[in-house]
């Protein structure tokens, strides 16, 4: 197998299943519909799949159902928003309303 270059990073945005105890309220549904949709949504193992000798990985901390860290910050920019799916998503993955009205501001 061809060394990969030490330099190498890889992005693995959507592994996570993490959601935050504090941000649990804000979802809306039962535990059941929201384990469904993590099983749905979550890209798990990627960080398994690509943990290579060599390669540097950066993943993100909590489940997209938090935050999407691959969106558009503005929602008029990113074209899923349109789908209740932007930097916060709003909708589930069969479009059902996902959380309570959030509001979210950039970091300083």
């Amino acid at each position: 197998m061809e060394e990969i270059p030490s330099q190498t990073v890889l992005h693995i945005p959507h592994s996570s299943t993490v959601i935050p105890a504090d941000l649990r309220a804000s979802f809306l549904g039962s535990d059941e519909v929201l384990s469904r949709e993590l099983l749905t949504m979550t890209d798990r193992y990627t960080d398994d799949l690509f943990a290579l000798p060599g390669v540097s990985t950066v993943r993100f901390p909590v489940s997209r159902l938090v935050v999407d860290p691959e969106r558009f910050v503005d929602d008029d920019a990113e074209p899923m928003a349109a789908r209740g799916m932007g930097v916060v998503y709003t909708r589930r993955s069969e479009g059902q309303k996902r959380q309570k009205a959030l509001t979210y501001g950039l970091l300083p």
